[in-house]
């Protein structure tokens, strides 16, 4: 029944379905030219083929958005990821933000004229930036992270951050903390540490 298909049905009726299915990717690996991208880019394997797409801006999706972001990056061979996306997928996980502290990835870029026209190229190594480590600092799934990079922490954020580990560093370095943010966390474990230092400092007004 499929090779009686004409092409375009092949594409409607089999192609479309099977660039969803995870256990089709061996399929499109052999065969690239029959895939239907929009509808592969929601297959749970994209990582392991999506070094054969060239539209970046949907790259740039996949490392946005999607929950696989980190295995494709893992996998990936295209060598201009943009990082900041990567950093701020709602998904992200202490490993992604440890990956792109050990790699130092190069990133690649074009210097405009004020007219917009390019004038030669230039490469800079992509570092975590103080607004990376402020969100981080209120996540509690980045709490490993922290641990790790205490000289990283943005104490402020910290001090909000709901996790009762994030309490345990607090605890470490009281002369950290700042207590009109402990006062916006409304945890048992943060309130509990306020009456623990309260009395030893001079708390004013507003915190109250």
């Amino acid at each position: 029944m499929f090779e009686n298909l004409d092409e375009d049905k092949k594409y409607e009726y089999i192609y479309k379905g099977l660039c969803t299915n995870s256990y089709a990717i061996e399929f499109f690996l052999k065969n690239p030219d029959k895939i239907i991208w929009h509808n592969m880019l929601i297959n749970k394997r994209i990582s392991e083929i999506i070094h054969l797409y060239k539209d970046l801006d949907e790259i740039t999706k996949i490392i946005r958005y999607s929950p696989d972001a980190y295995n494709f990056v893992l996998n990936s061979r295209h060598d201009q990821i943009n990082w900041d996306e990567f950093l701020n997928n709602k998904h992200i996980k202490p490993e992604w933000a440890q990956y792109v502290i050990e790699k130092k990835p190069n990133v690649w870029g074009e210097y405009y004229d004020d007219e917009g026209e390019v004038h030669g190229e230039f490469y800079y190594t992509f570092k975590l930036k103080k607004k990376h480590w402020q969100k981080f600092s209120s996540m509690p799934i980045m709490i490993p992270l922290l641990i790790n990079n205490v000289n990283k922490i943005c104490w402020k954020e910290l001090c909000e951050n709901p996790c009762s580990d994030a309490i345990d560093i607090l605890k470490k370095n009281v002369d950290k903390v700042i207590i009109s943010s402990l006062c916006n966390n409304h945890t048992k474990e943060a309130i509990d540490f306020f009456e623990e230092i309260s009395h030893d400092l001079n708390i004013n007004k507003k915190a109250w």
